[in-house]
């Protein structure tokens, strides 16, 4: 729906923007002018009844003072009222009838009014709530008792002004209406008037409808708005998104911001490819004078001497040797297969475990719930324990080589290397490995992540920098992420992977 009404607009971001705030603006001023003009013309009708009393007691008076009203000519229209006689009240099906008595100079008449609906302001028909500027009793005190300083009178109150009044609290209830005067005989006197015993907007009505329609713009506006910025938000994510997948309605910044995207992510890839393959060609022509110098070093009769030059040669193939692995990282032809991680770090700990070194796993851990709360106390913590065989997709062999260099790392700078396998509660597995080592200086935690780069105490072990560069490397490409940070046990280190069914 939204995407249909979408196609009419313009194709511009900035040209649906202000198309949008031109209509919100006219539905706006078309709403204030309807409830303005509604305003306005129900003051004039009210106006207009107040003043037509005296033709309403008019009509009245000739049809009360006819021998005959049936045949006096007791019919007809006396603007803005219509009158005609009938020979008994006439009976209505869903109407609401309120008798009155009217004292009309010296008389008093039966009368009453019927609503076409239930009257908001029934109290208004009152002779308490039904009061003139003359502050007498409306319709029903015949007389009108008044203190003025020194003086006091007591005057009878016209006809037309008790009908005057009688005429504007009908027209204030909003709905269509009819007084019936009863006459002689049962004979019935019906006056109308269309123009001001009408349905109309009342002022409550016009403010609600102002209050509905500026929320009914605002509930349109919030949808529209996220459906025109849902193209922006995709390419926020990333360069995955081509053209079709923004949708034929997408405005044409986003396309053009797409399509720059594409051409700089483009960019980017040839230059990081240009700068690869001559780092990798680098090395590789490093690789053959470097194993030739290591052989003329065993013609080096002075074994102090050749110990330092094997020692430094050693040191320049195992860089050529880890360039050449990180760099073998981008073009790894592996194939993504689902496969368990508890399976895969077994044979990795029970290979180390051959060697005799201290390497164990564990790929039980604890689950803490949060319980339910109850009126009486705060939601408990329940801890659970669960064993995972952690199933992923990934490339198993990669990950046994991130997994592989991280344990390395954790045996030369720590005493041991403790593996574990759980999950965050979430579609996530969490694989952690601490070395109980003194840890990493906070400061230089990121920066032994990057390549070639060691910390501090580097320099007591041999080593290039690039084994947990590479492990970070692997662990990105599985669209996971790799934290390092200090605790009890030493550097704690923690994998985090997307899974595909983490328990079986």
């Amino acid at each position: 729906m939204r995407q249909s009404i979408l196609s009419i607009f313009p194709r511009s971001h900035a040209a649906r923007i202000a198309t949008m705030l031109s209509l919100a603006f006219m539905a706006g001023i078309a709403t204030t002018w309807i409830v303005v003009q509604t305003y306005l013309d129900r003051r004039a009708e009210l106006s207009i009844a107040e003043m037509t009393g005296g033709r309403l007691s008019q009509i009245i008076e000739r049809c009360l003072n006819s021998l005959e009203p049936a045949k006096m000519n007791c019919a007809g229209q006396e603007k803005p009222y219509s009158f005609r006689f009938h020979n008994s009240f006439p009976r209505e099906q869903d109407s609401f009838v309120s008798p009155l008595i009217l004292i009309l100079n010296d008389k008093r008449v039966r009368a009453a009014v019927r609503f076409r609906d239930n009257p908001p302001l029934p109290g208004l028909l009152s002779s308490r709530n039904n009061s003139t500027d003359l502050q007498q009793d409306s319709i029903y005190n015949p007389t009108l008792d008044a203190t003025d300083g020194s003086r006091t009178f007591n005057q009878p109150i016209p006809a037309s002004v008790r009908l005057a009044s009688l005429s504007l609290a009908i027209a204030r209830q909003d709905i269509e209406a009819t007084l019936y005067i009863f006459l002689e005989q049962d004979q019935v006197l019906e006056i109308s008037s269309p123009l001001l015993w009408r349905a109309r907007f009342s002022e409550t009505q016009g403010a609600f409808l102002t209050l509905f329609v500026a929320a009914l713009t605002l509930s349109l506006c919030f949808p529209f708005s996220s459906t025109l910025m849902l193209p922006f938000r995709k390419l926020s994510q990333g360069t995955k998104y081509t053209r079709k997948s923004l949708g034929p309605f997408a405005p044409t910044e986003a396309l053009a911001i797409q399509d720059n995207m594409r051409e700089l992510v483009k960019r980017f890839d040839r230059e990081r490819e240009r700068q690869l393959l001559g780092l990798a060609a680098i090395s590789h022509d490093l690789r053959t004078p470097v194993t030739r110098m290591l052989l003329r070093t065993e013609m080096i009769k002075e074994e102090e001497t050749r110990e330092r030059f094997a020692s430094d040669l050693e040191t320049i193939h195992d860089l050529v040797e880890g360039a050449l692995d990180f760099l073998s990282l981008h073009k790894n032809t592996e194939e993504r297969h689902r496969f368990s991680l508890s399976s895969l770090i077994t044979s990795l700990c029970d290979d180390y475990q051959d060697m005799d070194k201290d390497v164990s796993f564990d790929s039980t851990l604890p689950i803490e719930i949060e319980g339910v709360a109850s009126v009486f106390s705060v939601a408990p913590s329940i801890e659970l324990s669960t064993q995972t065989r952690g199933f992923m997709i990934g490339k198993p062999k990669q990950l046994r080589r991130a997994l592989s260099n991280i344990i390395d790392n954790s045996l030369k700078y720590g005493k041991y290397a403790k593996v574990f396998l759980g999950y965050d509660g979430s579609e996530q597995t969490v694989i952690t490995i601490v070395d109980g080592g003194p840890g990493i200086p906070s400061d230089q935690i990121e920066k032994v992540l990057l390549p070639f780069e060691r910390g501090n105490e580097g320099h007591k072990t041999k080593g290039v920098g690039l084994g947990l560069s590479i492990a970070n490397e692997i662990v990105h490409n599985h669209k996971g992420e790799m934290t390092l940070n200090n605790s009890n046990e030493g550097l704690r280190v923690e994998i985090t992977l997307p899974r595909d069914i983490f328990t079986n």
